[in-house]
């Protein structure tokens, strides 16, 4: 199953890549990511008027909405972090422009979140405290994920506490890439899932807006990394994940159809590429015209 954590991962890690190179989404990609950005603000929106005007409105289907909201915004705001140091790179504000309508627009839908669980009654607050406790968590590993990717730069825009993400840089900067990957690396995707297994949404990843902001993430990404020399190359990696997902399978009703398929066992021989269980990269890395 590919969650909203995942493509955050993979933002951050390839990241790093993308703003060295100075490599520019195409504006296919970058207007799509606008407008399904777009798309889930308005479509949220809504909800959240409609869940208000209800003469009885049920406590789940905001839990639902909001968990949605923060996991959505894990993943905008890494690669919105992305598109923000690329235009630092070449002095220009086109890409900050985006990622900033794109991030202020799910911001919003934010606070409407927040402010209607601030209404609920006493006898509520069992449910609002969970709820509580998944945004914290979903704004923790949005900074640490954006300190990783920003390291000794500047592109802190995004994050929810910028002292924490710089902490989390400092850390991520105080290693020799020259020796190797940082060993943390090798953690930090099995912690990251580990972190939200069976919190993130599942059957919404199959709305189309949803599939679209993900397919123009993905599509922008330089296919080098992702081939076995690359930066999303780690066996260890690849081996605790594939633990995770054996213990508590995602559903098999995956991305656009495209994603079926069983995890490999650690006996597998290790392909040309490394791919994250369940994911076929080659359908997500055909990069819009």
């Amino acid at each position: 199953m590919l969650s909203f954590a995942d493509v955050a991962l993979l933002a951050s890690r390839v990241g790093r890549i993308v703003i060295e190179n100075r490599s520019e989404p195409s504006p296919t990609s970058l207007r799509e990511f606008w407008q399904q950005a777009r798309v889930l603000q308005q479509t949220w929106t809504r909800q959240l008027d409609d869940w208000t005007a209800e003469s009885d409105p049920q406590l789940r289907q905001l839990s639902e909405l909001a968990t949605q909201v923060f996991a959505c915004e894990l993943m905008t705001r890494v690669w919105s972090t992305v598109l923000l140091g690329v235009d630092l790179q070449t002095g220009r504000e086109d890409l900050s422009r985006v990622a900033r309508n794109a991030v202020g627009g799910l911001l919003q839908v934010r606070h409407g979140v927040m402010s209607r669980l601030l209404q609920l009654p006493p006898e509520a607050e069992p449910q609002v405290t969970e709820i509580e406790r998944l945004r914290r968590r979903c704004d923790r590993w949005t900074d640490l994920l954006i300190g990783k990717l920003v390291g000794d730069g500047e592109a802190f825009e995004f994050a929810f506490d910028v002292a924490r993400a710089r902490d989390f840089a400092v850390e991520s900067t105080e290693f020799d890439p020259s020796t190797g990957p940082h060993p943390v690396e090798h953690l930090v995707a099995a912690g990251l899932r580990m972190a939200f297994l069976g919190q993130l949404p599942e059957t919404q990843l199959t709305e189309p807006a949803f599939l679209r902001l993900v397919q123009s993430i993905l599509g922008a990404l330089p296919q080098e990394a992702f081939h076995q020399d690359g930066s999303l190359k780690s066996l260890l990696e690849r081996r605790v994940s594939s633990r995770v997902f054996r213990d508590k399978l995602m559903p098999a009703s995956l991305i656009g159809g495209v994603l079926v398929g069983e995890l490999e066992t650690e006996t597998a021989e290790v392909p040309d590429t490394i791919p994250f269980p369940g994911i076929n990269f080659a359908q997500f890395r055909r990069r819009p015209k």
